[in-house]
């Protein structure tokens, strides 16, 4: 005799099997339980190996870009702050929106500023560097900043709007030349007059090498004469300005000028034209109702 299937927990047999199927999905159902699946070996050391390789990969673009995280200060004014730093000196790292800020206005309201960074960290400085970039602040105290800069791509830079110089053994007449735009005088270097002096006969020969142009220069409503000044690479530029009516203001943003012209005055200004370019140069006090139509070109050959 056939066998009926049974249900082991019930011990009752039943018809068919289509029947023990039914008691237990009614009276016993069942949770089956999912193997979890498992990922091969092979899969995950080749997503590692993946993964080390987009790594390196974007370290390597980044640093290509970057420098390597080196960096330099800025030379332009976009974004920053209306915010002066605590001093002309200072003993940390001046904030990256105030270096653009003090070189459109020193203090916020002055003449354009000069900004020396130095990194001393990654970059070794010789006894007295310090002190002496610092020294530039007490010569030129109205626009001269004097900071460390964390990570920089040169271990000392000076920056003006718009300019760069980068150094790495410390020069003062180029800090000084830079500074003020022209040769400095003995005094400012602290040259003796002593015709032995070895920084005397580098002033000199600096000097005779430079050549001098000097132009007469007429400011009046509205209209520079003349407008135009042409000049070689190097040259020592002299400009004798004369405001003949009102006042003006005379402003060359690229080798960071801005001067007052009172009327009936001359001012005497001096820079070394040291890039080739043609450069604007415009009034930069308002004079009347022709103001923003007065400027000129200043063309370095």
């Amino acid at each position: 005799m056939e066998e009926k299937p049974r249900c082991e927990i019930c011990d009752r047999n039943f018809k068919d099997a289509e029947g023990l199927d039914m008691h237990n999905a009614a009276k016993h159902p069942k949770t089956e339980k999912t193997e979890k699946k498992k990922i091969p070996v092979k899969k995950i050391r080749n997503w590692g190996i993946g993964l080390i390789i987009t790594v390196l990969v974007v370290w390597g673009i980044s640093a290509m870009f970057s420098g390597g995280g080196l960096t330099l200060p800025p030379t332009d004014m976009q974004g920053h702050v209306e915010v002066s730093p605590d001093s002309h000196v200072l003993k940390e790292p001046m904030n990256i929106l105030i270096q653009k800020h003090m070189l459109e206005h020193a203090d916020g309201t002055g003449s354009p500023g000069v900004v020396i960074n130095y990194d001393c960290e990654n970059y070794d400085c010789e006894t007295g560097l310090i002190e002496n970039l610092e020294a530039f602040a007490d010569t030129y105290p109205e626009n001269v900043y004097v900071a460390p800069f964390k990570n920089m791509a040169a271990k000392m830079a000076l920056t003006k709007l718009n300019r760069i110089e980068t150094l790495d053994e410390y020069d003062k007449n180029k800090i000084h030349i830079f500074i003020s735009g022209r040769i400095p005088i003995n005094e400012e270097l602290g040259i003796s007059n002593s015709e032995n002096s070895e920084e005397n006969q580098i002033l000199e020969e600096l000097t005779q090498t430079t050549n001098i142009k000097e132009f007469n220069m007429v400011a009046s409503q509205w209209k520079f004469s003349p407008d135009t000044i042409r000049v070689n690479k190097g040259d020592n530029v002299i400009l004798n300005v004369e405001s003949v009516d009102v006042a003006h203001g005379i402003a060359i943003p690229d080798y960071g000028i801005d001067e007052y012209l009172s009327p009936g005055q001359t001012v005497k200004i001096e820079f070394v034209a040291d890039r080739k370019g043609t450069f604007l140069f415009s009034c930069s006090v308002s004079c009347g109702v022709g103001h923003l139509g007065m400027s000129g070109k200043l063309i370095v050959e």
